[in-house]
């Protein structure tokens, strides 16, 4: 049940202020013997009626410490605003007594109640507030804890790197003002987040740093914490028997305490490891244990955690009978409101058992539930280290019953799948992203972002490391007092939240579509070729075979690429395409023809041109996972029984999915565009600014606005960028895997990013040339990532991108571009696309001497300087190799990794 914050005091007592002071003392005691033995309920009504008689007694101080610990209570029972009420009025007490201790205390304890909110602004204010007290005054316990608080705060907003900073400066205050607890609590911090970021050996150095300072203080519930932990990241690791080790210890632990929640966690930790052991009966065992102690708590959540482990024991150990029942019995406890991770988990794994039953109605209708748990529920609210397991399930899930369909020949549920998965992607992959709204929707859509993050933090507050500390004090989170709360909760902020959204969908259903996933029907989905000379082709990876879907006016069809294992296929892609051009670009653009030959026996394509493609002239292709590298134009096939490539036979366009094609203008020519080119004479680039000028030059004065970052302030460019329809970013922008919307201009006086541009007017911006784009892979991360990171401008409704895949080769580069806006003068988009490419390639030597060799040469010399002498040499030599060979620019290198994205 809800309660009342504490009255504020009006009742009178024939009590003495002495005699107030020794019966408020009394009842905070109370309260706080109750609060142990979690009866929370007596608890709060005690330290309520504490409360006045401190305020009686004139011991301010002392209930400002009372309403303190009933704020946290009501944090730990989920009664935010409550909490809030009751935090404040302690700053508020504080203050007004120039208590500046019971202030920075506060303040730490509102930043708390508004992480768990999701509302991180307000609460890293909040801490930070605390600090500037706390450094004043020479607080070090509230210091520490603020800096730590940052650090959970920044950890849950996945900035890494920064919560680490702030662990460290909170363990190095803990340490000069030795604070051992304070030390080991940072320590241990500091293990959660280098988890996180997959750096084990650090994450296990700090856990056991940590351990050994819990130890020597006699701490015993966060020792336990640290013993599961170390446990956990060494099963990580595969140090199965450093795991046992570790998480028999934290059973002892748990035993010596009598903390059964950790003894059921023990257990089921144990079985995970005889899982990987192979070691069945004994994971089984262990399982059971688990269960018993979970059912005695009435612990729900542990209890469908604890079946969906047993099920997948008896799943690998082919006991499907027994997993059909288990998975049966944990999906119909973990209700998807507040345990979607358990509740998919369950879905997926009844859906798997039944699928190998051959139970097909089953098996999709529990994979269709897997599926409404994954685009209801946002999951953000999971820890970092738990994302792989999840985003592996998303994908099994949609892909299992993906194949079900083929295998029952229902193409068209298959497709409205594929494309159902790549909308919940993309409404995943841009939630964080600024969106661009009037001013009668932007109430409504911060009110729907609002109460979204509010439901998150439930689910955070359950879930995350960062509260392990109330945990392992001994508090039940998930008892069913507080559970009951959040569900009313729940059910109150999901029913406004959708209220809000029908709302925005009457209003704005682009909007609407970037909030929530909206499944296409197949009609449609086929409704978005508009044309019988065009098809679509949907590229698949599912866990048995590389599927690609023809999508035509009047059909689908499947066409079935070279048979073979699929995880041979992604890893020999990774081997031959994208280690090569990190490790050896030279060896990578000596062997980009083979592999693209190799590629294209992969998708059969000559049985699919031949098969399917007939009378089709233009292919829209939406690539699967690392398929977005790709250059399908340059892929080699037979025209007119010569060699060729894709490119020649088709118009080509990618798209990341379905969706964003409806909602992309449907025109194809712009009579006369407005072109803008942006330039940074401040970059040493010498023939990306010759480019831009000739570019300018091609056009006429009122057809183009020349704009050098280097010259305009902030304000110029927003303004100047607004009639543009066309734009030509001619500097090299670096992208290193961070979000393409986060890459800075650098204005003449302040840097602007690409988001707060495309969140601004540019609605007549409808295509867009980024001649210079070098992408930095860092990991392979990247190259595994669902979409190309262009895909954003997409979403910002740009309608067709230009850029290049790879960084191209600044001669190449240079010609294709002027070629490309010289057709463009007379031709579409497109036309001129493909002719440029073409024409480049098919540029003989004579032909580049003649018409570009003397002007390049002419500009480098005239750009000539002590400083950029290496630069010009470089330039000078490659333009001579290239004046060496009779089609300077055949190889694809040269002319293939331009694309059209939109």
């Amino acid at each position: 049940t809800e309660h009342s914050p504490p009255p504020v005091v009006t009742k009178k007592t024939t009590l003495s202020p002495q005699q107030q002071k020794e019966k408020a003392e009394q009842l905070f005691q109370q309260g706080t013997q109750h609060f142990k033995a979690n009866e929370y309920t007596e608890a709060i009504q005690l330290w309520q009626q504490a409360l006045p008689l401190y305020q009686g007694s004139g011991e301010i101080k002392a209930g400002i410490n009372c309403l303190g610990k009933l704020g946290n209570l009501f944090q730990i029972l989920g009664q935010y605003q409550q909490a809030i009420s009751v935090h404040q009025r302690a700053l508020g007490l504080s203050k007004k007594i120039k208590y500046r201790r019971g202030e920075a205390t506060a303040l730490n304890s509102l930043g708390q109640v508004c992480t768990l909110l999701g509302q991180y602004d307000r609460a890293i204010a909040c801490y930070q507030d605390s600090l500037e007290i706390s450094q004043k005054i020479n607080f070090r316990t509230a210091e520490i804890q603020g800096l730590n608080y940052l650090g959970q705060v920044h950890y849950a907003l996945g900035k890494y790197h920064q919560a680490l900073e702030y662990h460290q400066q909170a363990l190095k205050l803990a340490k000069k003002s030795d604070f051992g607890f304070a030390q080991a609590y940072s320590l241990s911090s500091l293990g959660h987040t280098y988890a996180a970021v997959q750096n084990i050996e650090q994450a296990i150095h700090f856990y056991q740093q940590a351990l050994s300072l819990f130890q020597q203080g006699n701490y015993p519930f966060p020792q336990a914490s640290c013993l599961r932990n170390l446990g956990l990241v060494h099963q990580r690791q595969g140090n199965l028997e450093e795991a046992l080790s570790y998480i028999n210890a934290y059973l002892e632990l748990a035993l010596q305490l009598n903390y059964q929640v950790a003894e059921a966690n023990a257990y089921l930790d144990l079985a995970e490891i005889y899982i990987d052991r192979g070691e069945y009966e004994e994971a089984i065992n262990r399982c059971h244990q688990s269960l018993e102690i979970r059912q005695s708590l009435q612990d729900t959540q542990g209890e469908a955690k604890t079946l969906n482990c047993l099920g997948r024991i008896y799943q690998v150990s082919q006991q499907f009978d027994q997993a059909l029942e288990v998975c049966q019995k944990s999906l119909n406890l973990a209700i998807p409101q507040l345990f979607p991770q358990e509740s998919l988990k369950a879905a997926q794994q009844l859906g798997s058992v039944a699928t190998i039953l051959k139970d097909w109605e089953l098996a999709i209708q529990t994979y269709l539930k897997a599926i409404e748990v994954l685009e209801q529920q946002n999951i953000s609210f999971v820890s970092h280290h738990q994302e792989e397991g999840i985003n592996r399930i998303d994908r099994q899930v949609y892909s299992q019953l993906i194949e079900i369909y083929i295998q029952q020949n229902q193409l068209e549920k298959a497709v409205e799948i594929i494309e159902r998965f790549r909308r919940y992607q993309f409404v995943q992959a841009f939630s964080d992203h600024p969106l661009s709204v009037s001013d009668e929707r932007a109430e409504d859509l911060e009110l729907y972002q609002r109460l979204q993050r509010q439901m998150n933090a439930l689910h955070f507050r359950r879930q995350s490391d960062e509260m392990k500390p109330l945990s392992t004090s001994g508090l039940n989170l998930n008892s069913y007092a507080g559970l009951q709360v959040e569900a009313t909760a729940l059910t109150v902020l999901e029913a406004e939240t959708k209220k809000i959204w029908l709302r925005l969908q009457e209003s704005d259903p682009e909007l609407a579509a970037k909030l929530r996933v909206i499944p296409l029907s197949f009609n449609e989905i086929q409704n978005q070729v508009r044309d019988q000379n065009v098809a679509i082709l949907s590229l698949f990876i599912t866990q048995q075979q590389i599927n690609l879907f023809v999508i035509t006016t009047d059909q689908v069809r499947l066409h079935y690429c070279a048979e073979g294992e699929v995880e041979t296929f992604i890893s020999g892609l990774e081997n031959t395409w994208f280690k090569p051009y990190i490790q050896n670009p030279l060896q990578w653009r000596n062997q980009i023809g083979e592999s693209l030959l190799k590629l294209a026996q992969t998708f059969n394509l000559s049985q699919l041109i031949t098969e399917i493609l007939s009378g089709i002239q233009e292919l829209i292709i939406i690539p699967d996972m690392s398929l977005s590298w790709l250059p399908f134009t340059a892929l080699p096939v037979l025209v007119e029984n010569k060699p060729g490539y894709l490119g020649d036979i088709f118009n080509l366009r990618i798209i990341p999915n379905l969706y964003c094609l409806s909602t992309l203008s449907s025109q194809e020519e712009i009579d006369s565009p407005c072109l803008g080119i942006i330039e940074n004479s401040n970059v040493n680039s010498i023939l990306y600014q010759y480019l831009c000028q000739k570019i300018n030059n091609i056009y006429s004065e009122k057809r183009v606005k020349y704009l050098d970052l280097n010259q305009v302030s902030v304000e110029q460019l927003k303004t100047e960028i607004k009639p543009i329809n066309s734009l030509h970013v001619g500097y090299p922008i670096e992208y290193e895997g961070q979000p393409i919307s986060k890459i800075k201009w650098q204005c003449s006086d302040e840097a602007l990013t690409l988001e707060e541009i495309m969140s601004g007017d540019v609605s007549e911006l409808s295509e867009m040339l980024i001649s210079n784009l070098k992408i930095q892979f860092t990991d392979s991360s990247l190259f595994h990532s669902f979409v190309h990171p262009l895909a954003y401008l997409l979403y910002c409704n740009v309608d067709k991108v230009i850029a290049p895949l790879w960084q191209m080769d600044t001669i190449a580069n240079v010609v294709f571009n002027l070629i490309y806006y010289q057709n463009r003068q007379s031709l579409s988009m497109m036309s001129a696309f493909k002719t440029a490419i073409n024409q480049l390639r098919n540029l003989t030597v004579e032909e580049f001497k003649a018409n570009y060799q003397q002007d390049l040469e002419d500009f480098i010399l005239s750009q000539q300087t002590l400083e950029n002498q290496q630069q010009i040499n470089d330039l000078r030599t490659a333009i001579a190799m290239l004046s060496q060979t009779y089609h300077p620019f055949a190889n694809p290198y040269y002319w293939a990794s331009y694309m059209i994205q939109g």
